[in-house]
C-alpha cells in the first residue's frame, strides 16, 4: 500500500508540474511573447482575423486577408497586396493585373512599396510618363495555376484589367509531384479545401508541445497542414530514392494541365476584353538547401518556361522571356525562388522596358 501512495504522489506530482509548466506555456504565449513569437506558437484560427495573412475562401483554398497588417506588409480591402484601389476602374486608368504566386506578391520584401508590382507602376508613371497606369498586385503565396485561374475567373475579371500578366512556375511543378495516379485535372492531388482540424489533438490544445514541436521547426504552423493533399510529395520528402523518384514522377506527370489553364486564363481575358501576357520563371540555383537548387526541381522549371514559350508561339500571344534576362546574380535574391528589394527593382525595369517596347500599353 505504501509503495502504491508513493507511485501515485509521484504521478499526482507529475502531473502537477505538467499543468504548471503548461500555465506557464499559455501565459508566456498570451501575455509576454512579442508579436511574431505569439504567432508563431499559436493555434492559427485562434489569431485575430486581421492577423491571418490568408483566410479560407468557398471556390479557392484560401486568398490573401483583407485589411491584413503586418509591419510595412499590408493588403488592402479587397484583399489584394498594396494600397486601397477601388473595385470600379476609374475613367482613363489602364489597369494591370499581376496573376501568380509568392513570387508575384514579392514574399521575400517586407515593405509594400518595394514589392515588384509597385515598383514596376512607379517606374512606368515616372520613367516612361504613363501616368494613367495602375498595377494590381494578384499575386498569393502558394498559389498556382489553377488558383490563378479561379482567382481571375471570380475576384480579378471584376476588377476589368486592360492587360493580365500571368506570372507561374514553381508552384506547378509541385503540382506534378504527386502519388502515381493522383495527377488531375483538378489538382486534387496537390490541394485539398482548407481542414481546420489539420492539426493533432496535442498541437491543437497543449500549448507547451506547440512550443517545443515549433521550436525544433524553426517555424509556426504553415499553410501545409491546412491545404495540402495527402498525396502531396514535397521537395525535402524521405521518399525512397528521392531524386530518381522525382525525375520519374516529372516523366509520369507531364505540364499537360498547366497548358490548358494558360489556355483558360486566356478565353477569360479575350471575353472580357483584356490583353494577356505570359511570362517565363527565373530562379537562382547557388542558395543551399534551396530546391531552386535541386536538379530535378530545375528540369520541371525548364519543362514549364518550354510551354509557356511554344504555347505564346503556337497561339501568338505576347511573351516576356523573363527567365533569360534576369539575373542569377546571389545579391538580388533572398533565397533561390524570391528576390529581394533590389531584385524587385530589377525586375520592374525589365519588365517595365519590355511593357514599354511592346504594344500593350496605351
Amino acid at each position: 500500500m505504501t509503495r502504491l501512495a508513493t507511485r501515485l504522489g509521484k504521478l499526482g506530482l507529475f502531473l502537477a508540474s505538467a499543468l504548471c509548466l503548461e500555465g506557464l506555456a499559455r501565459l508566456y504565449v498570451h501575455k509576454v511573447a512579442s508579436p511574431e513569437r505569439r504567432r508563431q506558437f499559436s493555434v492559427y484560427e485562434n489569431l485575430p482575423e486581421h492577423e491571418r495573412r490568408v483566410t479560407p475562401h468557398p471556390y479557392l483554398a484560401y486568398v490573401n486577408t483583407p485589411h491584413f497588417e503586418r509591419g510595412a506588409k499590408s493588403h488592402n480591402a479587397l484583399g489584394w497586396r498594396g494600397p486601397e484601389t477601388s473595385l470600379d476602374k476609374p475613367e482613363g486608368v489602364f489597369r494591370i493585373l499581376i496573376l501568380g504566386g509568392s513570387t508575384t506578391y514579392t514574399e521575400a520584401v517586407a515593405e509594400n512599396d518595394h514589392t515588384f508590382p509597385v515598383q514596376l507602376q512607379r517606374l512606368l508613371r515616372e520613367e516612361y510618363q504613363q501616368s494613367t497606369i495602375e498595377v494590381i498586385n494578384g499575386g498569393v503565396p502558394g498559389y498556382n495555376s489553377w488558383e490563378s485561374l479561379v482567382n481571375l475567373c471570380f475576384r480579378g475579371i471584376t476588377m476589368e484589367p486592360d492587360l493580365v500578366i500571368v506570372h507561374h512556375g514553381a508552384n506547378d511543378v509541385h503540382s506534378r509531384f504527386v502519388r502515381p495516379g493522383a495527377y488531375h485535372s483538378d489538382n486534387r492531388g496537390r490541394r485539398q479545401a482548407w481542414q481546420w482540424e489539420a492539426l493533432s489533438w496535442a498541437e491543437e490544445n497543449v500549448t507547451l508541445y506547440r512550443i517545443m514541436m515549433r521550436l525544433k521547426k524553426g517555424t509556426h504552423v504553415g499553410l501545409e497542414p491546412f491545404v495540402d493533399s495527402p498525396d502531396l510529395i514535397g521537395p525535402y520528402s524521405d521518399y525512397e530514392d528521392p531524386e530518381l523518384a522525382f525525375e520519374k514522377l516529372l516523366d509520369e506527370h507531364p505540364p499537360i494541365h498547366f497548358r490548358n489553364n494558360l489556355r483558360n486564363i486566356s478565353a477569360i481575358c479575350e471575353e472580357h476584353g483584356a490583353s494577356m501576357l505570359l511570362t517565363t520563371w527565373a530562379w537562382c540555383p547557388d542558395f543551399e538547401n534551396d530546391y531552386a537548387g535541386f536538379d530535378f526541381y530545375q528540369r520541371g522549371f525548364r519543362e514549364m518556361n518550354a510551354v509557356v514559350l511554344a504555347l505564346a508561339k503556337e497561339r501568338g500571344w505576347p511573351c516576356y522571356d523573363f527567365a533569360a534576362r534576369m539575373s542569377q546574380e546571389k545579391a538580388l535574391w533572398a533565397d533561390g525562388r524570391h528576390v529581394n528589394a533590389e531584385g524587385a527593382l530589377a525586375k520592374a525595369q525589365l519588365f517595365g522596358a519590355y511593357l514599354v517596347e511592346s504594344d500593350l500599353l496605351p
